[in-house]
């Protein structure tokens, strides 16, 4: 499943998705994550875009519902 186009691969149903990114925050999160939008059972996956001179951004996308949240 990829975030954006020309984006990583990330592994569908997998909690240790190697290619989810963490955003860098004072307590960084750990991705993917329970998605939990309506009652779905499905993992929301990260994704940095951007650099780091300008900043980092982040995508999610649940790899069930394909929530964007």
């Amino acid at each position: 499943m990829k975030i954006q186009a020309g984006g990583k691969e990330h592994a569908v149903g997998d909690p240790h998705c190697a290619a989810c990114d963490a955003p860098k925050t004072e307590r960084p999160e750990q991705h993917p994550q329970m998605c939990g939008a309506n009652g779905c059972t499905g993992l929301r996956h990260a994704e940095a875009f951007g650099n780091e001179r300008e900043g980092w951004a982040f995508k999610y996308c649940c790899d069930k519902c394909g929530d964007p949240a």
